[in-house]
């Protein structure tokens, strides 16, 4: 955690605060937390074990240096007011939190381990009851993939392969059709994750799934092989196509709704959305 509070009920960001000024406790369990302000990682507090408590699972270092930096980012700028880190907002606690001069609320959500998309809607649920406009960032890049084998296309040579999982696929949809990567204080990279195509040539292939041999290539009849001579979509690989140029998250970003669609599995929800047009339609 980057935040606890202190014995005398003050709230206190680990960045901030002195070790030995006081004991401080964690806002959940209410248990006694350890401020560590070592040389290598982030600033942060850490319950005593053992612990059973929500927020004593282990975050990455890069997850909270995202929220750390954005924090202090944040507080630099006369336009952005009552910012906070770790806001307590009832059932749900944003990993930052801010105001504009306008009233409007927002919230960043920083994501890096895997998630299911119900819990997705319900944080988006909490936050539209509260009136706050959220974006989810990705403190770091997907995780790239090879091309397929029997991709033969030369044109594919140089394009950017990521395996995003179910919840990155969700949160895509959710935000029209793109990604936000946090890049460091305030700059987020943009991205769409647009289909993967390759061309099969003509032969019997055989997914190496549905056969125990170290070859996906048969010259002779089997009935689960496809005979090629085709494209196809990968189910599991995208392209990500990036904007090119880095936003900045107060200046190039606005409240904008996301409604419900059945079709698309979309909900009634606030977003912290970019003012960029589909750039990968250009």
């Amino acid at each position: 955690m980057l935040s606890a509070y202190g014995n005398d009920g003050s709230k206190y960001i680990a960045c901030e605060t002195n070790k030995g000024e006081m004991d401080f406790y964690c806002s959940q369990c209410k248990s006694i937390v350890i401020l560590k302000k070592g040389s290598k990682k982030v600033h942060h507090f850490a319950h005593k074990p053992p612990v059973d408590c929500i927020y004593s699972e282990n975050e990455s270092d890069t997850h909270y240096k995202c929220k750390q930096d954005i924090y202090l980012a944040l507080k630099t700028r006369e336009d952005c007011i009552n910012v906070d880190c770790e806001k307590d907002l009832g059932k749900i606690r944003a990993d930052v939190y801010w105001e504009n001069l306008k009233g409007e609320k927002f919230a960043i959500e920083v994501q890096k381990s895997s998630i299911s998309t119900d819990y997705i809607k319900y944080k988006m649920t909490r936050y539209k009851e509260l009136g706050i406009y959220v974006i989810w960032l990705l403190p770091s890049m997907l995780s790239t993939a090879k091309r397929e084998a029997r991709d033969t296309d030369n044109k594919n040579n140089n394009i950017n392969l990521v395996k995003p999982l179910e919840w990155h696929k969700y949160l895509h949809k959710l935000y029209f059709g793109k990604l936000y990567i946090w890049c460091g204080n305030l700059d987020i990279q943009v991205i769409h994750l647009d289909s993967y195509i390759y061309y099969i040539e003509s032969g019997n292939w055989v997914d190496e799934s549905d056969i125990s041999t170290e070859t996906n290539w048969y010259q002779d009849n089997y009935d689960r092989g496809h005979y090629g001579g085709h494209p196809k979509f990968s189910k599991s690989k995208k392209v990500a196509k990036t904007y090119n140029k880095t936003l900045n998250l107060v200046n190039d970003f606005s409240s904008s709704k996301q409604r419900k669609n059945i079709k698309f599995d979309t909900i009634d929800c606030l977003l912290l959305n970019d003012r960029i047009r589909s750039f990968w339609k250009q």
